[in-house]
């Protein structure tokens, strides 16, 4: 919508004048020169009136300007929402009008015979000003397709862009309602997306055939349809809908790209109308944005399924090689469980040796159980739940959980706090689990009477969770396949963790990095977004 002028000193003079309470100045359209616009406005109080509308079809109205210029008396439709005592000066340029001036008053209007002869005075400066106004006009379309181009580019968000499509080319044709239907190949229908201007019933519009319909012409030609009068024309269905909405005329323009029609761009105005060849083409640029913006999330869409793809690809190439390559790890506790059972069969041991041997087998059935619990979690994934989480109350947890097997190493655990309120909206399960994984590594490479650190911190704007520990550090040559599923410097890892505390990071569009101490120990640094977008 063209900003609305308050400071056209013609009209602030003839203003204050004529004694008006509020005046406004509307020029007609170029070149059909059958919609007012508003141009300017001015007020005793200073204040822009909400009640003026900021443009006029009014067949009426508009043909008595045309028909007789002269001042005439009216109660303020359809020029403002609410009835005033208002009086129309028509604005004359040779022979043709080229718009009108209005003043309110807050009593009984003047007689009009006090108007005679009121704006010759003013002429040049109100049709400079109507100049000024067309070519505003001619450059608001550009504005407004910058704008659209804009939320295509940076948004792939179909509903929000196609709304503002719509809306735009509501705004820019004055019209009464657009709408946007897709085309279902499958039942051979336009479907109802989106709509500007309408009433919530018009949303639910019947879908529309492509067969026997006006619309279905404009997907089988592709080609720009238009309609004078709806109510004449035998192909356009759901008329009732036209009736209730108040509007008569339409203009539809194909959605298509690389020749294939997507769905149809539809224009309506509330009077019988042509359209110039320039709206003609105006609106068909409209559609081939919404064209545009269609593709690019259909294609965004395909390339995500097949990243999606692929991951299960990759997925189940490692899960192959696992299966490989732990082969000989799974068959020796295997081998061990069953001698010991099959030694059970053929001499039964004494009670001690008995209570051994099942401490032997049990620890080889809970060795047997984690590695095949990392395995399925790095499968299989489950709905993401992110909550707040005080992470003091978090990292006090997990220690209580490792206590044993801290006390038992001898290793000093440090928390360190540097952050006034350390919540953040994680899904709790997962985020233990990342957190876990790195402390039982720490756990693994720190000595006795070592120390692991754990810092919560802010930076980059975002939550820092730093794992230090005071083991004999990572070689620089192992840190490239550190997160690589099942790359393991342990001899009983599995080499799973890491690649499961990354993929847990990442959920939580966070990040994790690895950092050596000097000349001993490593810190894994995990950064957080403070609130996680669903």
């Amino acid at each position: 919508m063209a900003s609305v002028k308050t400071d056209v000193p013609a009209l602030n003079t003839l203003h204050l004048e004529c004694g008006a309470k509020e005046s406004a100045l509307y020029y007609f359209t170029y070149p059909g020169m059958d919609n007012l616009v508003l141009f300017a406005y001015t007020s005793s109080s200073g204040k822009m009136g909400r009640d003026w509308r900021h443009h006029c079809a009014d067949v009426e109205f508009i043909q008595q300007i045309q028909n007789n210029p002269t001042p005439f008396a009216f109660e303020g439709e359809p020029i403002v929402r609410v009835p005033k005592s208002t009086i129309a000066f028509p604005i004359i340029s040779g022979k043709n009008p080229i718009g009108v001036l209005i003043f309110s008053f807050d009593d009984a209007a003047p007689s009009l015979e006090s108007f005679q002869d009121f704006t010759q005075s003013h002429e040049g400066p109100l049709f400079d000003a109507w100049i000024d106004f067309l070519v505003a006009e001619q450059s608001r379309p550009l504005s407004v397709l910058f704008n659209i181009a804009g939320s295509i580019s940076s948004s792939l968000d179909l509903d929000r862009v196609l709304l503002n499509v719509v809306e735009q080319a509501t705004r820019l044709f004055r019209a009464k309602i657009s709408s946007l239907m897709l085309v279902n190949k499958k039942t051979r229908e336009l479907e109802m997306i989106t709509a500007y201007g309408c009433s919530l019933e018009y949303l639910e519009k019947p879908n529309v055939p492509l067969d026997g319909s006006s619309l279905g012409t404009v997907v089988k030609d592709n080609t720009v349809f238009q309609i004078q009068n709806i109510f004449e024309e035998p192909l356009y269905l759901h008329k009732e809908f036209a009736l209730r909405e108040g509007v008569c005329s339409l203009l539809a323009a194909p959605i298509s790209f690389q020749r294939q029609v997507l769905g149809v761009l539809n224009i309506y105005f509330t009077i019988p109308r042509r359209f110039q060849s320039s709206e003609v083409e105006l609106l068909q640029t409209f559609a081939n944005h919404a064209a545009v913006a269609i593709s690019n999330v259909r294609v965004h869409e395909q390339i995500l399924a097949m990243e999606e793809q692929l991951q299960v690809s990759d997925k189940l190439s490692s899960l192959g090689e696992l299966a490989a390559g732990l082969a000989h790890e799974i068959r020796n506790p295997l081998a061990v469980i069953n001698m010991l059972v099959h030694s059970w069969k053929t001499a039964p041991p004494a009670s001690e040796d008995f209570a051994h041997d099942v401490d032997v087998v049990a620890q080889k059935i809970e060795g047997l159980n984690g590695l095949v619990s990392d395995l399925l979690n790095l499968a299989k994934s489950r709905a993401f739940d992110p909550k707040p989480v005080n992470f003091d109350d978090l990292i006090d947890r997990l220690f209580r959980l490792l206590r044993h097997r801290i006390h038992h190493q001898r290793i000093t655990v440090e928390k360190r706090i540097h952050v006034t309120n350390p919540v953040v909206t994680v899904d709790r399960e997962r985020i233990e689990q990342a957190i876990v994984n790195l402390l039982l590594n720490a756990l693994d490479v720190t000595p006795e009477n070592g120390t692991i650190t754990i810092t919560l911190s802010e930076r980059q704007g975002q939550f820092a969770i730093d794992i230090a520990d005071s083991g004999p550090g990572i070689p620089e040559h192992q840190t490239a396949d550190l997160f690589k599923a099942f790359f393991t410097t342990k001899q009983k890892g599995t080499g799973l963790g890491l690649p499961m505390t990354r993929r847990i990071v990442e959920e939580h569009k966070g990040t994790i990095t690895l950092s050596r101490n000097g000349g001993a120990g490593a810190t894994f640094t995990i950064l957080l977004p403070k609130l996680i977008e669903e």
